[in-house]
């Protein structure tokens, strides 16, 4: 299993977690810092399942809520490529 701090290198979902009061707005922008983030090797599923159990008893915070959508929709980790996870290429 992929350790915590693999699955939240920058601690971005921590930090959504530790505020009761933060917006679905405001975790929407991290969730994306967050996925950006993540190590090249690391799938966005995989780092949200870690993630989704560390953080169950929190099941009505927006934060869990987008992290269930990122295992609804998976995203394979980054190709080694200099676009990252966005997956670019020159000639688009």
């Amino acid at each position: 299993m992929l350790p915590l701090h693999r699955a939240d290198p920058r601690g971005y979902v921590r930090t959504a977690f530790d505020s009761a009061l933060i917006e679905p707005e405001t975790c929407r922008f991290l969730i994306l810092e967050w996925a950006l983030k993540l190590p090249q090797d690391v799938r966005p599923a995989e780092a949200a399942r870690v993630l989704l159990a560390e953080f169950h008893a929190q099941s009505t915070h927006p934060m869990y809520q987008l992290l269930g959508k990122v295992l609804a929709d998976p995203v394979p980790a980054a190709q080694n490529t200099p676009q990252g996870r966005a997956g670019l290429h020159q000639d688009q």
